[in-house]
């Protein structure tokens, strides 16, 4: 997997394995490049229901690719019955798998507070809703353009016909 993360000037290539690793910064043959910042890229292989970012190569991949590394709640019980015991470990997994839920959704509250402020307070990044009022204004404003062009053409016609 080729992920190119803007502003990085070098593509990195992960191959998928155990564990997945980073191979190396280089141009090499992949099956899929992905594109894009690495809160989106990020989120794309956290979130299992995250937008694609732009790509290249195999589409069939990207459902594969999309939560990556999503991770689900892990049984621990029987691991730390190997550790401590069958009766420490029933009352030790609980909590441990509430300290579990509450990381992961303190973790996903991060990224989502992280995003609100990128897109509404920090001024790093325009707002999707000003780009597109931006993109709608300068439709308009080329349609007027446009118009204008027309009618002063029609005008120089109209004069240059009237002259002979």
């Amino acid at each position: 997997i080729r992920l190119n993360v803007e502003p990085l000037p070098e593509a990195l290539i992960l191959e998928p394995g155990q564990p997945v690793r980073v191979l190396a910064a280089d141009d090499g043959e992949a099956d899929i490049t992905l594109r894009g910042t690495p809160l989106q890229l990020l989120s794309f292989l956290i979130q299992p229901d995250a937008a694609a970012p732009a790509h290249e190569g195999d589409t069939d991949m990207l459902p594969r690719l999309s939560g990556l590394f999503h991770l689900e709640q892990v049984d621990v019980q029987p691991l730390l019955a190997r550790f401590t015991g069958e009766t420490p470990a029933e009352l030790l997994a609980p909590l441990i798998n509430e300290a579990g839920q509450l990381l992961k959704r303190t973790g996903e509250q991060f990224w989502e507070d992280l995003r609100e402020y990128i897109l509404n307070e920090s001024g790093l990044v325009p707002h999707p809703e000003a780009l597109q009022a931006l993109d709608r204004e300068s439709r308009s404003l080329a349609e007027r353009v446009d118009a204008l062009e027309a009618r002063v053409k029609a005008l120089q016609d109209k004069t240059g016909a009237s002259r002979s």
